[in-house]
């Protein structure tokens, strides 16, 4: 006759497989319950982060860049880091906060770059945008000097006077006045088109009359002003509104009394005005 288990011992037993089943469920709840957590906070923490840097580089223009909150959450514009070829640029800035589709723009001064041409980051918490390049051209400023130009600046042209003057070629000797710039590799005299940039044409080489650079009328023979710049392309602009020179970024070289045939002076003397830059 075969011994079963006694009633007792049964009970004992269910009552033991039953809590090593419970014990066992609760550690694999407990750990799936963990793992599941530890997902979750990470993709929180995710969209967080998502969040905080959800701003947008809409444009870069001349010396400036664009950019907009296009998240839900405003940016505390004093968490914004942006650096110029990789140097952190302080932004100066009329407020704290950029509220949901809000933009603002952030100039970069000139004095931050060495040349045309600017990598742009921008870092928002613990993430780094690359913005690309922006242009800031170089504005060729002018100086009427008595003596001669100072080592680091280059002559365009000289002087009769500070006003009402004839001009002639700065190596002619027979004007102290010399029209001094910064940023220039050369400057020379041609009969015929300039291979880089033109300023002005002159009617001949001393005590002459100044008319824009290729204007279509005006000297019978014409002896152009040309330059050119290591640091990038110049361009030059004639306008009636130095304002409009500055805030696009042109430097004001001289002033002159008309568009041909004209006499130069002094850049606040007449109502046109040379401008230009390197772009």
């Amino acid at each position: 006759m075969k011994k079963g288990v006694s009633p007792v011992m049964g009970a004992i037993l269910l009552v033991v497989v039953g809590v090593s089943l419970a014990v066992t469920s609760y550690y694999t709840y407990t750990s799936m319950s963990q793992d599941i957590i530890s997902v979750q906070e990470e993709q929180i923490i995710g969209e967080l982060e998502l969040a905080e840097s959800k701003i947008r580089i809409e444009w870069a223009g001349y010396c400036s860049i664009n950019i907009r909150n296009v998240g839900d959450n405003p940016i505390n514009l004093n968490s914004l880091g942006v650096y110029v070829n990789d140097k952190p640029y302080k932004i100066p800035l009329t407020q704290d906060f950029l509220n949901k589709n809000e933009g603002i723009v952030i100039n970069i001064s000139r004095d931050m770059l060495s040349g045309v041409e600017a990598d742009i980051s921008l870092k928002l918490g613990s993430k780094l945008s690359d913005a690309g390049k922006i242009v800031c051209p170089i504005p060729i400023n002018g100086v009427l000097r008595a003596t001669d130009c100072l080592a680091n600046e280059t002559c365009v042209v000289a002087f009769s006077g500070m006003n009402n003057s004839h001009l002639e070629d700065c190596s002619a000797g027979n004007y102290n006045y010399k029209l001094c710039v910064n940023d220039l590799s050369y400057v020379s005299l041609s009969s015929s088109d300039c291979e880089e940039e033109g300023i002005v044409t002159l009617s001949k080489n001393t005590n002459s009359q100044v008319e824009e650079y290729n204007f279509p009328t005006g000297f019978a023979t014409k002896i152009n002003v040309c330059a050119g710049s290591s640091k990038g392309d110049l361009n030059c602009i004639y306008s009636t509104d130095i304002a409009y020179c500055l805030s696009h970024h042109y430097g004001v070289l001289f002033s002159m009394s008309d568009s041909t045939n004209a006499h130069a002076a002094d850049k606040d003397y007449y109502g046109k005005v040379v401008c230009c830059r390197i772009q």
